[in-house]
């Protein structure tokens, strides 16, 4: 395998939406037929109608070309969470239905404590072209079915694949992090968290440690050429079988890796957009640094998603363009 991926080892608990779709809500039929028709432009106009408070204040997701109306429910459940690490991208995921879970839930408990720390990491980036499924799979997924679920990337500088020194400051970050917008909140320099103080609840120092080390391990398989030996990699003695070509030269070379001409014209066209990246000193103030991720937060360009689907998807292409309303909001 050469990507590398470990679930933490607490699962979190998430509240749900309670979602009505276009049978049991008539503003989310409205706004389907809308987005159906590709009414761009009269979707946003309807749609922010609805969110007026003096409309009533209603609340929408749109997954996948489909449209919900969402209201508050009592119903929850606990959501593993997952840690990645594909070429140049490190990326956290939800294990759960997909936009079901609260996006500030996502936010508070990983999104934004990993994104600040990330800038802790060397060669780090806080931003990524994101563009459509076609291109982006190939680049930051290890399979189309994490479309699936919720979850955000962290990007090293120029595309250079991670390294476990890299892996070990993200994830220290990510814990360093916490501490610091836990204190911010508590300062009143942010505002509070209606989940309440989250460091070492996700993630700890220990657990750190033994995800740096299960990286260090893969990432000396996924690299080794040459005779069959035995290496050690901290206390551990690993086995590296004989490999005329690195198990991630090959997984880079496949067939599924490779960018078609429609690809290769995008990357192209906005490439451009994720660099330069910014080197935030880290003695900046924790509330400059939440201002520094948002830019890139959500992966730029992540509107066209759909519209174009990689050569071996089942999913149909959507073409109707909407604006993402996943915007990182400190309140």
């Amino acid at each position: 395998m050469c990507f590398f991926e470990v679930e933490l080892k607490t699962k979190q608990t998430a509240s749900l939406w309670q979602s009505e779709g276009t049978t049991t809500s008539k503003k989310a039929e409205r706004l389907q037929e809308l987005f159906d028709k590709g009414l761009s432009n009269q979707y946003e106009e309807e749609k922010a109608s609805f969110e007026k408070k003096e409309n009533g204040g209603a609340k929408f997701r749109l997954t996948d070309g489909k449209v919900f109306e969402i209201f508050e429910s009592d119903q929850t459940m606990e959501v593993p969470i997952k840690f990645q690490v594909k070429g140049s991208t490190i990326t956290w995921y939800f294990d759960a239905p997909k936009d079901e879970t609260h996006q500030d839930w996502r936010d508070d408990f990983v999104y934004m404590p990993a994104a600040v720390g990330h800038l802790e990491v060397d060669g780090h980036c806080e931003k990524y072209w994101r563009g459509t499924n076609s291109l982006h799979i190939k680049k930051m997924h290890t399979r189309q079915s994490e479309d699936k679920l919720n979850h955000n990337h962290y990007r090293i500088e120029n595309d250079r694949d991670v390294t476990p020194t890299q892996v070990a400051q993200h994830l220290v970050g990510f814990v360093n992090a916490h501490k610091l917008i836990d204190e911010a909140r508590e300062q009143g320099v942010i505002p509070p968290s209606k989940y309440g103080f989250l460091a070492d609840k996700i993630l700890t120092v220990e657990e750190v440690k033994e995800i740096s080390h299960k990286f260090n391990v893969h990432h000396v398989k996924a690299n080794h050429v040459g005779p069959a030996e035995d290496v050690k990699v901290g206390e551990e003695v690993v086995h590296l079988p004989a490999r005329e070509e690195s198990l991630l030269s090959v997984y880079k070379n496949s067939k599924k890796q490779t960018f078609t001409a429609e690809d290769l014209k995008e990357w192209e066209e906005h490439k451009h957009e994720e660099e330069p990246c910014r080197s935030i000193n880290q003695a900046t103030p924790i509330k400059q640094k939440i201002e520094a991720i948002k830019a890139g937060m959500r992966g730029i360009g992540s509107e066209l998603a759909k519209t174009r689907q990689v050569s071996w998807s089942k999913q149909v292409a959507i073409t109707t363009v909407v604006t993402k309303d996943d915007k990182l909001v400190i309140k």
